[in-house]
């Protein structure tokens, strides 16, 4: 052996020796009667007072990196331990095992002591900050190892808004919102008059913004009493008001101090307040708020990666929640152990309580394995993962207690398998899971959705070839209107999942699913005590066999025509005595509409420019929907519209083709394989008609057929005067047209009607989308579509001559005879082109007597509007005070009777006129009917001249909204509508 080496050996051997390696082979412990100072490779300290283990992990740490690469383990006593910064772990920590004594005997704090507290009022103890941390500012705060409820307003619920956003979500695949939404939008909100105390203060205040599937909590800037309006400090998640969703709630504010166990931080005084919960005595209380995000930190890199790092047998508790936002899902907050670039890391056998954020966080590494941890009373939400291998045997309860978008367990990954975990009392989805070939079995979860309304005990999105399989899901409803609150839910680009074997009790929503492809849902028992809904709407392709449906009421399929396969399910419904088992949905023949569907151009004060290009602000918000397959079913997958525009010269037509699967596209020039739309127009000359068959591929090819009679130099000439462009972006395709109205025989500003029609070919899952299927041809234009040029007002405002209301004498007899009215107009106040419904009005003394009668063979019986077989009466009258109100009074075909304050009521009002107010329905063959009996002199009514007044109905059966009068939007829109008499 040379010099040089001898000399390395006996200094490695060296080193060793003072650590201590050769004796306890890599081994640090670390307790809380430690010193840095001293080796900590001794669990206790020695006889002699000058050796024992380390006081901190970051004192053991340094000392195990002149180990690395060798194996090297920390071990941490009994007992608690505060730490005011993370544990910072690199790549030198590779191969590191951390691990405690066990739960609930090691456990480690994120954050300090609160002491010097005083007694301050009847109720409140008061404890001024430290100087020595002079921004420091929390959410969370524990006190003998619970965590403590923060100040709310309300206490329970929410307050409800009046600001409105009404621009249209297009799909997260068709890429969100049809226009951007602007700073005021997502930084405004108007309150109700007396909702929001005068005291206010702002500067402590969170305001938390509820949207349909997640949240927004943001600090507050400004209170402008005199317009109701709260400004914040930084943006919402989403617009407010988005969605149709208007619940909002206080935080961190004196008035939310109802009840013992709660506390406020004042940011002015730099002090904090708390009502002490039953049995605490302030003497002796141990109170601790949090000064890190995470306990911790493991930062890798992308090219020193860490690797196989171990963390087990410990507490952690008391974690910031920070004052930024949480994202869909809480997903960019962190976690108590905070992983990046880290591969084959372990977490096991540990607890993460009473914390502000995740109890795992980790991204961008590989090989995660989760297991026999329990997450509990957290901020954020459980396990949130990018790339796990195995997340199983934990129990994750009671999170999202200050983001309620957060999830109990949620990530993306490849080849994973998520196992035997126990869900509970979550806010938002139980799990969230994403990725390709995953594995979700036998999971228990329960009491899910507890705030918002589109989500599930297992929600799964964007994944391909992944299993849901041998879980359980119970004890599941939904709060509110909204998309629905199921068991087990595939949503977006999910592609040939499986969902089998499964149990949901007591979800009436048991499985949900939203344009995919090729999917299963088989041999599952689904059991309810009421009506059952299963959906997949606008999905491809869906096989659904094996399954056993054990129900109380009746089992509605929405959107069957999604289903490819339908074998080998059992419906069992259940009565007092025994019950019946059918094997199939009994489904209405659908009958062929005959006559064309009627449009209106939209209103816009610009022309676009046809460059296949989407402006901000060069096309309204809103438009059509190629909805109808050409046999007149529903159009599956992902979404399809176009906008149309009409000024003297020219005709405008956008087209947004959207694509859930990228990959699956064909960009070309050949009809019925590439990507394409084609627009058929009839032109006049003289008494002839010409119809025109045009074309669109992505490339912006543009091509002029002589497929519906016109000759090859006609077709050519109309060529020649189009405008056309396109535009392909990663998931849409847009083309812009501009065909002269000159070349069709049209007058400038001429009242008239246009034949024309369009279909999408959509290649990913072979689709012919078209805006009015024809049985045919886009060019069969006698079941096509019809264009209302230069009809300003909806077709039927004749209808505001207000129509007389008879007076019925002696007793009301259950046929009562009545003004008849036929609902016969759609929202937009044109044509209906499927079967109207008709109404009966009359009075008898104080009572305006409505009825309704819907034809149809199919009747949901819930109670969601814009889900569910409804209709509502709108009127205008006013509240007991004297101040004007449009009454939105709702009925279902399950006999419900639903008051809404959508048109703006004070829910006081309406609360109050409730129990006045009376209605029936009944489901008959063919049909159903509703019938109202309204308190004329109660709602306001003035029967001493017109009063506004509307009539809308949604048939579930064929999606159809049906009005008395069209008004261009909400049926409430009592301005646009119509009138009666009552005299």
């Amino acid at each position: 052996m040379s010099t040089i080496k001898r000399v390395m050996t006996v200094l490695v051997y060296a080193v060793l020796a003072a650590t201590g390696y050769c004796q306890g082979q890599g081994l640090y412990y670390v307790a809380v009667n430690g010193k840095d100072a001293w080796s900590g490779t001794l669990p206790a300290p020695n006889a002699t007072g000058n050796d024992g283990p380390k006081a901190s992990l970051a004192a053991a740490r340094d000392a195990s990196r002149v180990m690395a690469g060798l194996e090297r383990r920390i071990v941490l006593g009994e007992g608690r331990f505060f730490q005011n910064q993370p544990l910072q772990l690199d790549s030198r920590d590779s191969g590191l095992v951390i691990a405690g004594a066990g739960v609930d005997k090691t456990i480690v704090y994120g954050g300090r002591r609160i002491e010097g507290w005083r007694q301050a009022g009847e109720h409140f103890w008061r404890a001024e900050l430290p100087k020595d941390l002079p921004d420091w500012s929390f959410r969370v705060l524990l006190v003998n190892d619970q965590l403590q409820a923060r100040a709310r307003f309300p206490e329970e619920g929410y307050l409800e808004h009046e600001t409105e956003f009404k621009v249209r979500w297009m799909s997260t695949a068709g890429g969100g919102w049809e226009r951007k939404p602007t700073e005021k939008e997502c930084i405004q909100l108007q309150y109700r008059q007396g909702d929001i105390p005068a005291t206010l203060a702002v500067a402590n205040a969170e305001v938390t913004v509820c949207h349909m599937w997640s949240e927004s909590t943001v600090l507050l800037a400004g209170h402008d009493p005199a317009t109701r309006t709260l400004t914040f400090a930084s943006r919402t998640e989403y617009p407010v008001g988005s969605y149709g969703v208007h619940r909002y709630a206080l935080w961190n504010i004196r008035e939310g101090m109802t009840r013992p166990g709660q506390w406020y931080l004042d940011r002015t005084e730099r002090a904090v307040y708390y009502w002490p919960a039953e049995g605490v005595d302030m003497a002796t209380a141990m109170i601790v708020a949090p000064t890190v995000e995470s306990i911790f930190d493991v930062q890798g890199t992308a090219k020193e990666r860490v690797n196989g790092l171990s963390i087990s047998g410990m507490t952690m508790s008391a974690t910031h929640a920070p004052m930024r936002p949480a994202g869909f899902g809480a997903a960019s907050w962190p976690g108590a152990v905070q992983l990046t670039y880290a591969d084959k890391v372990l977490v096991d056998a540990i607890a993460v309580c009473n914390a502000g954020g995740w109890g795992v966080r980790e991204w961008n590494g590989q090989g995660l394995v989760v297991s026999n941890s329990l997450f509990h009373h957290l901020g954020g939400g459980g396990i949130r993962f990018g790339s796990a291998e195995r997340i199983d045997n934990n129990r994750i309860y009671h999170i999202g207690l200050v983001s309620a978008s957060a999830i109990a367990l949620s990530g993306r990954c490849e080849k994973a398998l998520i196992r035997r975990n126990v869900i509970h009392d979550t806010p938002y989805s139980g799990m969230s899971v994403g990725g390709v070939s995953t594995i979700i079995e036998e999971n228990l979860l329960y009491r899910c959705m507890q705030v918002h309304r589109d989500g599930a005990a297992i929600y799964v999105s964007s994944s391909t070839d992944c299993i849901i399989r041998r879980n359980l899901a119970r004890d599941m409803v939904q709060i509110g209107q909204g998309y629905g609150v199921s068991a087990y839910y595939l949503d977006e680009k999910c592609r040939n999942c499986v969902v089998s074997e499964n149990v949901a009790i007591n979800i009436p929503h048991p499985s949900q699913n939203h344009m995919t492809l090729n999917c299963e849902l088989r041999d599952n028992v689904f059991i309810s005590e009421g009506d059952m809904k299963i959906a997949f709407s606008r999905c491809n392709g869906h096989v659904v066999s094996g399954n056993t449906f054990h129900i109380g009421g009746k089992l509605n399929v929405t959107e069957p025509d999604a289903i490819s396969t339908w074998a080998d399910n059992v419906i069992f419904v259940r009565n007092e005595t025994e019950g019946r088992i059918m094997a199939e949905v009994p489904q209405p023949e659908k009958a062929v509409r005959d006559k064309p569907r009627y449009f209106r151009p939209q209103n816009h004060d610009s022309v676009p420019v046809v460059d296949g290009k989407l402006g901000d602000g060069e096309w309204p918000n809103g438009g059509l929907a190629f909805n109808e397959r050409i046999n007149q079913r529903g159009v599956r997958g992902a979404p399809t519209s176009v906008k149309i525009l009409a000024d003297d010269e020219f005709l405008y037509f956008f087209s947004n083709i959207v694509t859930m699967f990228p990959d699956q596209r064909k960009l070309g020039t050949t009809w019925g394989v590439d990507e394409g739309v084609e627009l058929v127009l009839e032109s006049r000359d003289g008494d002839k008609r010409h119809c025109y068959v045009l074309r669109g591929f992505s490339d912006g090819t543009l091509q002029s057929l002589t497929l519906a009679g016109v000759t090859q130099e006609q077709a050519e000439a109309f060529r020649s005067g189009v405008q056309y462009a396109a535009g392909v972006d990663r998931l849409v395709w847009r083309s812009e047209w501009g065909v002269p109205t000159k070349a069709l025989g049209l007058t400038p500003g001429e009242k008239t009607t246009l034949r024309f029609n369009m279909t999408a070919y959509r290649s990913e899952d072979d689709v012919f989308a078209q805006l009015a299927g024809t049985m045919g041809e886009t060019w069969d234009l006698e079941r096509g579509a019809v264009l209302m040029l230069n009809w300003d007002a909806p077709a039927a405002q004749a209808a505001k001559d207000t129509p007389l209301v008879p007076a019925l004498t002696g007793a009301i007899a259950a046929d009562w005879k009545g003004l008849a009215l036929e609902l016969a107009q759609t929202p937009a106040g044109v044509p209906l082109s499927a079967t109207p419904a008709q109404a009966l009005l009359a009075r008898s003394g104080d009572t305006l007597l409505v009825r309704v009668v819907v034809p149809t063979a199919q009747v949901t019986k819930g109670a969601t509007w814009r889900q569910d077989d409804g209709a509502e009466v709108c009127l205008a009258g006013k509240t007991a005070d004297g101040k004007a109100v449009v009454w939105v009074i709702r009925g279902y075909a399950n006999g419900q009777l639903e008051l809404s304050d959508e048109a703006g009521a004070p829910p006081a009002a309406g609360d109050a006129q409730r129990p006045q107010l009376q209605f029936q329905a009944t489901v008959n063959a063919g049909n159903w009917q509703a019938e109202w009996r309204l308190p004329i002199a109660a709602l306001g009514l003035d029967s001493t001249k017109p009063v506004p007044f509307n009539i809308g109905v949604f048939r579930q059966q064929d999606r159809q909204w049906i009005n008395w009068i069209g008004t261009g939007g909400a049926t409430w829109k009592l301005a646009n509508a119509g009138a009666i008499r009552l005299q």
